[in-house]
């Protein structure tokens, strides 16, 4: 439901989902994202509040806060999360840590350039995973200013079978480029699938 942008629909659902199990960390995380979407960042301080305990779902919450940071262009807040993280201990630190410089400082380092590559690399018979990555870099590429890496993550993700219309449409970072025909063309086939998805679920 999120991804198809029925996003109302979809925190409710999700909100149902924590009720019935609250060990599902994602669920909390993907609501507090979606509200994002909407323009209402009240989420990130609940989400923020307390770090996880399992080392997947710090991953969750370490990548939620950096892409709330690369949203707002929150320059504070990622300095203050840079120096939380170097003090953590969790899977994916280095790459979570690079994006947090990146805002913070607005310096494309060496650690951020790395993390783009090995995020392009990842690919598995089940797309979810490297279709995060794609869309994770298009952010951080759209951050950067790198319009060229930008379509072109997200055009990778596109050929993932990317459906999240919710995200491709509101997403602030893809602002300055809703207009251009390059990204309107990219969005036909997004557009496409999430309205196959939408029907079935009102069938």
């Amino acid at each position: 439901m999120l991804e198809v942008g029925l996003l109302p629909e979809g925190i409710a659902a999700l909100k149902t989902a924590s009720m019935l199990e609250p060990h599902l960390y994602r669920a909390k995380a993907d609501v507090a994202r979606a509200r994002a979407l909407l323009g209402d960042y009240g989420g990130v301080d609940e989400v923020g509040a307390n770090m996880p305990e399992e080392p997947g779902d710090q991953n969750i919450y370490w990548f939620y806060l950096a892409r709330m940071c690369m949203w707002r262009r929150d320059a504070v807040g990622a300095a203050t999360s840079l120096a939380r993280v170097q003090e953590s201990t969790f899977p994916l630190k280095l790459d979570v840590a690079a994006i947090f410089d990146l805002v913070s400082t607005g310096a494309v380092a060496e650690a951020v350039l790395k993390g783009l590559e090995r995020w392009g690399a990842i690919v598995s018979r089940a797309h979810r995973r490297p279709l995060f990555f794609r869309q994770l870099a298009a952010e951080v590429n759209a951050l950067r200013g790198d319009v060229p890496a930008t379509f072109e993550a997200l055009e990778s993700a596109v050929s993932l079978s990317l459906l999240d219309i919710g995200w491709l449409d509101r997403c602030p970072l893809f602002d300055p480029h809703r207009s251009e025909p390059r990204f309107l063309e990219l969005r036909k086939p997004v557009v496409a699938r999430a309205d196959e998805v939408k029907l079935a679920l009102r069938s």
